[in-house]
């Protein structure tokens, strides 16, 4: 009966140990979709007295770390040849802004990094562009890039954090437990 309930024991403590610690072992990374290019808005998008064109900007993220950087790219491949604003907003056109920032004209692919700090679920992006051009600002809008954010559970890390844990708090409390039995 002594050696059942030391058994039982052991298990009970082998199992708080396990459920208290499993945070410590979980890696996080985030993943993105689409997984390349969005497809080109087929429509204007207005916001009070601005309107977002679509028919022109696609936009992809890549995730290094907890940083995604969304590059832009024109439809037709072309250049952007006026200077402007890189604007990353929530959910879509009218949205809040996460980021923005300049660039100058001449080049093929803008882009802009944000910080993918969230805790948990996801989050939806749409990056805008407002074109500085001789007859005034033109905005431009791309599809939704959904951000996801993902814990993995590495076994060997697991038992790397837990073992020596585990001896260091279930060794005294059973020695204890063995004594009174």
């Amino acid at each position: 009966m002594k050696n059942q309930i030391t058994l039982m024991l052991k298990l009970l403590l082998i199992f708080a140990v396990i459920a208290m610690r499993p945070m410590a072992a979980m890696a996080t990374s985030y993943t993105v979709s689409p997984s390349g290019y969005t497809s080109v808005p087929t429509s204007n998008y207005t916001v009070g007295s601005r309107t977002y064109h679509g028919n022109l900007l696609q936009a992809k993220a890549t995730v290094s770390g907890s940083t995604a950087t969304f590059t832009l790219k024109k439809n037709d491949g072309g250049v952007f040849q006026n200077s402007g604003t890189i604007v990353v907003k929530y959910d879509n056109c009218s949205g809040s802004t996460v980021s923005s920032t300049y660039y100058n004209g001449g080049i093929y692919n803008p882009t802009i990094s944000i910080d993918l700090g969230f805790t948990s679920g996801s989050k939806k992006y749409v990056v805008t562009l407002a074109s500085s051009t001789s007859s005034g600002t033109i905005y431009y809008y791309t599809n939704p890039i959904t951000t996801q954010r993902r814990l993995h559970l590495h076994r060997h890390q697991m038992a790397q954090l837990m073992l020596p844990h585990l001896a260091l708090s279930v060794g005294p409390v059973l020695q204890t437990m063995e004594a009174v039995l």
